[in-house]
């Protein structure tokens, strides 16, 4: 996405007099490219069943709704949506402001490249003119480099800050854009429970506190909650290494293709050596073991064996970042012998038989192979920090050589088991089984989650607008659609000879 749009709200209902769905709509009908836009609303947990009327906004590119089980306050609100966006241009959008027309090729212009640290000082029709208040506009690479607002705020003065910092780093482009404020101090709306608990004086008087005393010791930048700490700008710089990348699949989207091209340039520019193994067969168990053979024929005949094995699916979407965070896991933690991205998978509860969403991670009920799934509040728990797991899919699946050459080729085999209905295992699972078995160690990491090409639009996490569904079964009815065709009812004759009546 080309932008990113955070808005946290309070305001879920029509009791005050700028709903949060009034800045957002102007926000869509004042875009000349919504499609190029990813809006994000952050809601507090306490509040979340509160949510209802998404589908209006479904002309933008995507409409995320992330859940901040964070303290119920700003900062929060909207570190959680910061670090949900994935936009090269993020913003910020209040329920009591107002975006004008043309506002995304306005910002163009502005930010012609988004590799750039900068970002744009508006007008909002404050006092100010040196802070760089919500819409916040910058580059999502600007963002990252400030880092998130200290949980030290609760709001106030935060701002502040994220001034300071971005006018040290000279990297402010001043402009004539201007947004609507309809704030009570504007005479543009009466004061509510969410303006008086923002602004009460207490907000002031902790936020003046915490402003000095990390001015005084030099504003140190804060990471966002499930962000590992990088060791380089690109944190997959090292100079000869070897990574041999896996690729299974009969053909590959064009999507996929460029997203796999730019992974590969930046690995490569970042200092290492790529091995590429693609593969494909009817027998998706022989596909994973020609493809292992293939890397350890290589190593075997060259001399030098790889580093790292990546695993990456034709369905899941290569992401530079993902690779960056497994990478950085394993280097930081010489322990382990893998380290997983997750996705979305969609399946169907054992006793009513109803679709499920679950993460593509999780462990085995003891002494079976039956899949007991990581919930999502478990995976996100301990500022996401790097979890245990006992399988996994194949996403994004990075693990050392060392484990590929001790599983080898027979840990893809097909393991028979009571566990479902198949009898037998997936050749992901029968990787893990035979790991478990060999005493290795993964761990997934929660912020190197991957889109799932053909449940993309459907995700449990997020509401698209026409794709929303509030009926499971449709869900799955969709998605089988996707990858499958239409339906096609059998003839007549076709059910005879199958032996169905007519």
């Amino acid at each position: 996405m080309k932008f990113s749009i955070v808005h946290p709200t309070a305001r879920l209902h029509e009791d005050f007099q700028h709903p949060w769905w009034k800045a957002c709509a102007s926000a869509a009908d004042n875009c000349d490219n919504p499609s190029d836009v990813e809006y994000i609303l952050v809601v507090h947990q306490s509040r979340r069943d509160m949510l209802n009327g998404l589908a209006q906004f479904s002309k933008f590119g995507r409409f995320a709704v992330v859940t901040n089980y964070g303290r119920d306050c700003l900062v929060d609100q909207s570190n959680a949506g910061v670090a949900a966006a994935s936009g090269e241009i993020i913003l910020g959008n209040q329920d009591d402001m107002r975006y004008p027309p043309h506002w995304d090729s306005d910002i163009r212009k502005l930010i012609a490249d988004t590799s750039q640290l900068v970002c744009v000082q508006a007008n909002t029709e404050g006092a100010r003119r040196d802070l760089l208040c919500i819409p916040t506009i910058a580059t999502r690479a600007l963002v990252y480099a400030i880092g998130a607002a200290s949980p030290e705020y609760d709001g106030m003065y935060s701002d502040d800050e994220w001034s300071a910092k971005a006018r040290s780093m000279g990297v402010v482009i001043q402009s004539d854009l201007r947004f609507e404020h309809h704030h009570f101090t504007q005479g543009k709306s009466d004061i509510d429970s969410v303006y008086a608990q923002e602004n009460a004086a207490t907000a002031y008087e902790t936020g003046r506190r915490v402003f000095l005393a990390r001015q005084a010791a030099g504003f140190p930048r804060i990471p966002f909650g499930g962000e590992l700490p990088l060791p380089a700008p690109m944190a997959i710089r090292r100079p000869e290494r070897i990574i041999a990348l896996c690729t299974p699949g009969e053909s590959h989207r064009v999507e996929w293709e460029r997203a796999f091209f730019t992974l590969c340039a930046a690995l490569m520019g970042g200092g290492w050596t790529v091995r590429y193994y693609p593969g494909y067969s009817t027998n998706v168990y022989h596909t994973r073991a020609s493809i292992t053979l293939d890397v350890m024929k290589d190593a075997k005949e060259t001399g030098t064996a790889p580093e790292l094995v990546l695993w990456i699916d034709d369905d899941n979407t290569p992401s530079v970042e993902s690779v960056r965070l497994l990478i950085h896991c394993l280097d930081s933690t010489p322990d382990i012998d893998g380290a997983a991205g997750w996705c979305w998978i969609l399946t169907r509860d054992e006793a009513s038989g109803r679709p499920l969403w679950m993460p593509s991670v999780g462990n085995f009920e003891a002494g079976t192979l039956k899949l007991l799934p990581t919930r999502l509040n478990d995976l996100y728990a301990d500022d996401a920090s790097p979890k245990t797991i006992e399988w996994s899919g194949f996403p994004t699946l990075l693990m050392r050589y060392s484990a590929t050459e001790r599983l080898g080729i027979a840990a893809f085999q097909p393991v028979f088991t009571e566990s479902n209905m198949f009898g037998f295992t997936g050749e992901d699972i029968s990787f893990f089984a035979c790991a478990m078995s060999a005493g290795l160690k993964f761990v997934v990491v929660p912020s190197a989650k991957i889109p799932h090409i053909k449940f993309r639009e459907l995700e449990p996490d997020y509401l698209i607008g026409p794709n929303a569904s509030s009926s499971a079964t449709e869900v799955m009815e969709r998605a089988r659609e996707q990858r499958n065709g239409p339906r096609v009812e059998r003839s007549e004759v076709t059910k005879q000879f199958m032996g169905v009546g007519v």
